[in-house]
């Protein structure tokens, strides 16, 4: 407490600056006309916590009948006070809070489509252990499609599309393994007549998750030895998927360094250019060099536009690497 109160101007303003940075009221603004939550009661209270305790654990809570807190957690260039300039960071930044806000408006659409949900999103074929259940995973899938609308609408000047890549990726890391999917398919119904609000997609929106939920199955690598180090012959890599790979020229890995069988924090980047693919797009070889000893190399790298996609357009398994050693 007595360092709240000696830091008291610090926090005043990084409070003032929130809403800015962050595109409150515009983020409001698009939900109420896109998504409007009729349930809302008049004398509702909305709160977001600010608090070094959230960590990058986000969530939506309604603590009563009229209070919803978001606990987001809060971008460098806000702390530092960097209000001008870096849009695009800010509206990766908005993510934190969008994605927890538009809950409110999700949700309450969804339980109005529960049973239609049930029988049309198989969680079996979409989740890979997220840890949401039913209809609380397909809103996840939900509330970051309705962002992905968010973005491209209301700043078109930038690379919307990149920072939407992102965060497919990473959510196929949290067990969503066809966000790129189900986003795409949202944005098409939506581009197709604006007028619509998010309720009207609903319907179209199920008809087509259950129509293409035989097609979502997320590739493995075969020859992944999470134990054991091997030796590359010639410094070639050799991988051999689970199914048809898309074969993608160029490919970004990381090597992570071991050093007597534990992992450090010493990594490196590499863009490996025009790896040769099999006639199938099953198997896959490219030639590294590395000054480290014992390495794996990992094949998710997070904030890349390039990825190893299978031809139904389903990410590697981010937890996909191999073991190196000289």
């Amino acid at each position: 407490r007595n360092f709240y109160n000696q830091h008291k101007n610090f926090y005043n303003q990084l409070m003032s600056n929130y809403k800015e940075y962050y595109y409150i009221d515009k983020s409001f603004s698009f939900l109420d006309k896109f998504a409007p939550n009729l349930k809302q009661k008049s004398n509702s209270n909305y709160v977001i916590a600010i608090s070094p305790l959230v960590g990058g654990q986000n969530c939506h809570r309604d603590i009563d009948n009229l209070t919803t807190v978001d606990f987001p957690n809060i971008g460098e260039d806000l702390i530092l006070g960097k209000m001008e300039g870096n849009i695009s960071s800010r509206i990766v930044d908005n993510h934190s809070i969008f994605t927890e806000m538009d809950h409110g408006y999700v949700n309450p659409i969804s339980e109005k489509y529960a049973e239609l949900i049930s029988k049309n999103f198989d969680l079996k074929k979409w989740d890979n252990k997220s840890g949401y259940l039913g209809i609380n995973s397909f809103n996840e899938y939900m509330t970051w499609a309705v962002y992905d609308i968010f973005i491209a609408e209301n700043f078109p000047k930038e690379k919307t599309d990149s920072i939407s890549n992102i965060y497919w990726k990473q959510n196929a890391t949290r067990g969503f393994v066809a966000q790129n999917l189900f986003s795409k398919k949202i944005i098409k119904l939506h581009n197709k007549n604006k007028s619509k609000q998010l309720e009207d997609l609903y319907i179209p929106m199920l008809k087509w998750c259950k129509k293409i939920e035989n097609k979502i199955s997320q590739p493995k690598l075969l020859n992944s030895d999470t134990k054991n180090f091997i030796t590359l012959k010639n410094n070639v890599v050799e991988l051999h998927f689970s199914e048809p790979m898309q074969k993608s020229k160029i490919i970004d890995i990381v090597l992570i360094k071991f050093e007597n069988g534990k992992q450090t924090q010493n990594q490196q980047n590499l863009k490996i250019e025009n790896p040769i693919w099999s006639e199938d797009g099953r198997n896959v070889n490219f030639k590294i060099t590395s000054e480290f000893e014992q390495y794996a190399i990992s094949f998710y790298v997070w904030n890349s536009s390039n990825g190893l996609y299978s031809k139904n357009d389903i990410l590697l398994n981010p937890q996909s690497y191999i073991l190196i050693k000289k």
